[in-house]
């Protein structure tokens, strides 16, 4: 059993490789003697320059939009049930703390980081970002209201 070889044959699983292909690809690399670590970087079979095309700029367009779409309803969506006051603010508040926690430890996981961590970085960058847009809001509105 040799675990890079299953670990190459699992990245080409990851990007859509069928089984029998995978396992025929890695299979060919261990004849070779290529590099292991350096096919699983390509192991789609991309060109060394590390320039990959994946899916279509139309495709990126609009899972941005819907991405991006579904972020913003998340602190609207107290107010959209019905609730008022501070009960619908420290709701929006706690449902925008887990979505930005959840996209962190989403990376993480993605990226091979510690989910924890990253999802607590989410969170701070997040929590400073509302506090910034807060106060330039209070100091523009108290101006110009």
């Amino acid at each position: 059993l040799d675990l890079d070889a299953n670990e190459v044959a699992l990245v080409f699983r990851a990007r859509g490789v069928p089984a029998e292909e995978a396992r025929r690809r890695t299979d060919e690399l261990l004849r070779t003697g290529a590099s292991l670590g350096a096919a699983a970087d390509r192991a789609d079979g991309a060109a060394a320059d590390g320039h990959e095309v994946v899916g279509t700029g139309l495709g990126a367009a609009l899972s941005s939009f819907g991405f991006f779409a579904t972020g913003a309803a998340v602190p609207v969506l107290p107010f959209l049930l019905g609730l008022r006051g501070t009960t619908a603010l420290a709701t929006a508040a706690a449902l925008v703390g887990l979505a930005l926690m959840l996209t962190g430890a989403a990376v993480g996981l993605l990226s091979g980081g510690p989910p924890v961590r990253r999802a607590l970085r989410q969170l701070t960058i997040g929590t400073i970002a509302a506090v910034i847009t807060y106060a330039l809001g209070a100091l523009v509105g108290g101006t110009l209201g």
